[in-house]
C-alpha cells in the first residue's frame, strides 16, 4: 500500500554479468517518500557491477578459468551439434502441418527433432531426447539422428526403426544413457 509520503517504494536491481552469464545483482531500495532513482545513479549501480564481475574475474584462480573455458568450448560445440543436425523448418507436406521450434538455452541437452521424406510416399516425424547435458548429450544426438536416418531409409515401419535402433543403442552406448523418443510415419 502506499505510505503516509503517498509513494511506493523503489528499487532498482543491476545484473552483474560474468563471461555472459548472470551470477547476481545489486540492488538499491529507497524509501516511499524518496523519488525514483536518477540516471546518475543509475550509472554508478552499473559501474559498481562491472567492478565486481572485473575483481571476480582477476580473483579467480588461473585453473577455474581454463576449465569454465572448456565447458564453454564444449558447450558450443554441443550447441553447433543440436542446431545442424535438427531441421530449423519442417518439410512441406501436401495434407499436413508440421511446425518445430528450437529454443536456446545455456544448457544444450540432447532434444531433437526431425521429419524424413521416405521411400513410397511416406514421412517420418521424430521427436526426442537423449538423456545428459553438454556435449555427451550432444554426441548421443548425432548418434540417435544417423542411425535412424539410415533406418528409416531402408522402408522400416515406424516398430522395425524403434527395435532395430534399440538393439544398435543398447550394444553400444554406456550404462546410464536413455533415449525417449516418439516416431510418427504418415502416408502422403
Amino acid at each position: 500500500g502506499r505510505g503516509p509520503g503517498g509513494g511506493l517504494p523503489t528499487a532498482l536491481c543491476v545484473p552483474i554479468i560474468y563471461r555472459d552469464m548472470g551470477i547476481g545483482t545489486i540492488t538499491a531500495a529507497r524509501g516511499r517518500q524518496q523519488k525514483s532513482f536518477l540516471p546518475e545513479e543509475r550509472q554508478v549501480l552499473v559501474a559498481v557491477a562491472e567492478q565486481i564481475a572485473l575483481v571476480m574475474e582477476l580473483g579467480m584462480p588461473r585453473e577455474n578459468i581454463m576449465v569454465r573455458e572448456r565447458l564453454e568450448s564444449k558447450l558450443q560445440i554441443a550447441h553447433m551439434l543440436q542446431h545442424n543436425f535438427t531441421p530449423s523448418r519442417m518439410p512441406l507436406i501436401d495434407g499436413y502441418r508440421l511446425d518445430a521450434c528450437r529454443a536456446s538455452s545455456i544448457e544444450v541437452g540432447g532434444d531433437f527433432h526431425d521429419a524424413l521424406i521416405l521411400p513410397g510416399n511416406r514421412v517420418a516425424v521424430v521427436a526426442g531426447q537423449a538423456s545428459g547435458q553438454g556435449l555427451d548429450a550432444g554426441f548421443h544426438l548425432v548418434r540417435v539422428i544417423c542411425e535412424l536416418r539410415g533406418i528409416l531409409a531402408s522402408g522400416a515401419s515406424a516398430a522395425e526403426l524403434m527395435t532395430q535402433l534399440n538393439r544398435t543403442l543398447v550394444q553400444d552406448v554406456r550404462r546410464g544413457i536413455l533415449v525417449n523418443m516418439v516416431t510418427v510415419i504418415l502416408d502422403a
